[in-house]
């Protein structure tokens, strides 16, 4: 496990936070990529939301962008999730 300032309870809030971080990141691309794949329009504060998501832009070979950010997000949380397990 990498040390950071020799203090292992400040690593461990650490790796929560990254973790926690990691886990909001996840729920966010899901909740994309399950409207993109249902085709249903977001909830959104801004106007053009829908816009962006529905362009050919929002799309890779046929998969949602928000599906390779679930990947990206899940590689954040599971070693933070981990990582701060054995911290603690």
């Amino acid at each position: 496990m990498p040390v950071i300032s020799g203090d292992p309870d400040r690593a461990s809030r650490l790796w929560l936070f990254i973790a926690l971080l990691g886990l909001a990141g996840l729920a966010v691309t899901t909740y994309l990529t399950s409207n993109a794949l249902a085709h249903s329009e977001v909830a959104c504060s801004l106007n053009g939301c829908n816009t962006v998501l529905a362009s050919k832009w929002s799309k890779i070979l046929g998969i949602p962008v928000s599906a390779f950010g679930m990947a990206d997000w899940s590689l954040w949380w599971l070693p933070a999730l981990a990582w701060w397990l054995r911290s603690t």
